[in-house]
């Protein structure tokens, strides 16, 4: 009797475990499939058609390469991105980029298209709950759009940057939308 009970409790205990780790794969699918279609919408209506399809679809890798070429990002983590937030980089380096690629990348770098895709996640398909790192993600950026001025070197950015796991935050999904306000801050300059 005592062994039927440790191995339904090993199994309770393991499904438990399995069923986390299913949410979390279900909403990293999710996320990359509305960030995604939300992507391809801005690519095929802002761009020439001859635009090559690579540098499309790649732009956040190589808007991130650059700066790690160039030296403002020293490394792909939490820490690399929050020290990347409080620097200046000069509009010569957006004005390089640009001239790399052979067109002007900026509705490519939405405010807000990505991050949407949390409320979606959130409100319409309950995919994760007000525990789990999205939500407080999620809210912690809401407080930036609130309060933080829409500034890079904003506490309320630094935070929400900080709920991600760093597991997480190795995977380009999680770091485009730092990459998307750090090219619109650019953007906005020039106006």
């Amino acid at each position: 009797m005592k062994k039927i009970s440790l191995i339904l409790t090993f199994i309770f205990v393991a499904g438990c475990g399995s069923s986390k780790y299913n949410a979390d794969i279900l909403f990293e699918q999710k996320l990359k499939d509305c960030t995604q279609n939300k992507y391809a919408e801005l690519a095929d209506k802002s761009l020439p058609i001859d635009t090559l399809l690579f540098k499309k679809a790649n732009i956040h890798n190589l808007f991130e390469n650059k700066l790690i070429f160039d030296g403002y990002l020293n490394e792909i983590s939490i820490k690399g991105y929050s020290d990347l937030l409080k620097s200046d980089i000069p509009n010569e380096f957006f004005i390089e980029f640009e001239d790399e690629l052979g067109f002007d990348p900026s509705l490519l770098f939405p405010i807000n298209s990505y991050i949407s895709c949390y409320g979606i996640l959130y409100e319409r398909l309950k995919l994760f709950n007000e525990k789990s790192w999205q939500f407080k993600f999620g809210y912690a950026y809401n407080q930036y759009e609130a309060y933080g001025k829409m500034k890079l070197k904003s506490e309320y950015l630094k935070n929400a940057l900080y709920e991600i796991p760093e597991s997480k935050f190795q995977d380009i999904l999680y770091r485009k939308v730092f990459l998307d306000l750090i090219y619109s801050d650019y953007e906005n300059k020039k106006l």
